[in-house]
C-alpha cells in the first residue's frame, strides 16, 4: 500500500516540478543511467556512436530513460538481453528509440500500458505499480513530446520518444 501511495504522490508531481535547463552529452547521460540501473550481468545495452548534446531539462529526461530501461530488463522474460538506444536529430526535436527482445507487448495492450495503475502482470505476482509508463508519459506530454510503441508478443518492444528541441 505504501508503494502504492509513494506511486501515486510521483505521478501527481510529475512534469510539475521546476526544472533547470542543462547542457549535456547524450552519449554520458545515458551511461549515467545505465550505471545507476546496474542492469544485470547478462544484459546488453549497446548505444548508438555519435549522439548529439541537448540543452533540455535532464531531470524530467533522465525520468524517461531511467524508467523505459528497466522496464526493459525487469519485464523480459530471459536472464539475459539486448537492449538498443539510438536517437535521430529531427528539425524541431529529438526522436529517441529504446529497444529491446523481450516478450513483447499484445497490440491490443498498447494503449493500457500507458494508463495509471496498468499492468500486464497478475496483481500477486508483480512488484509493480503499473504507475511507471503513465509517469513517463505524463512527462513527455508535459514537455510536449510523444510517446509511442510498436511491439507484437513474442518480438521484443520498441519506445519512440519525440522530445522538442524548443528548449535550446
Amino acid at each position: 500500500m505504501e508503494l502504492m501511495i509513494d506511486s501515486l504522490l510521483l505521478y501527481a508531481r510529475a512534469g510539475r516540478q521546476e526544472a533547470q535547463l542543462e547542457t549535456f552529452h547524450l552519449a554520458e547521460f545515458l551511461s549515467e543511467i545505465i550505471d545507476s540501473i546496474a542492469p544485470p550481468e547478462g544484459f546488453k545495452i549497446d548505444i548508438q556512436p555519435l549522439l548529439p548534446t541537448l540543452t533540455t531539462k535532464r531531470v524530467f529526461l533522465s525520468q524517461v530513460f531511467a524508467n523505459l530501461i528497466s522496464n526493459a530488463i525487469k519485464h523480459h522474460n530471459s536472464v539475459t538481453g539486448n537492449i538498443q538506444i539510438s536517437a535521430i536529430d529531427r528539425p524541431t526535436y529529438h526522436e529517441f528509440i529504446i529497444k529491446d527482445d523481450g516478450p513483447g507487448i499484445a497490440p491490443e495492450n498498447h494503449a493500457k500500458v500507458f494508463e495509471i495503475f496498468a499492468t500486464l502482470k497478475v496483481k500477486d505476482n508483480s512488484d509493480s505499480t503499473g504507475i511507471g509508463l503513465a509517469i513517463v508519459k505524463k512527462i513527455i506530454e508535459t514537455e510536449q513530446g510523444t510517446i509511442r510503441l510498436e511491439s507484437s508478443l513474442g518480438e521484443g518492444t520498441t519506445f519512440y520518444v519525440t522530445w522538442p528541441k524548443s528548449h535550446q
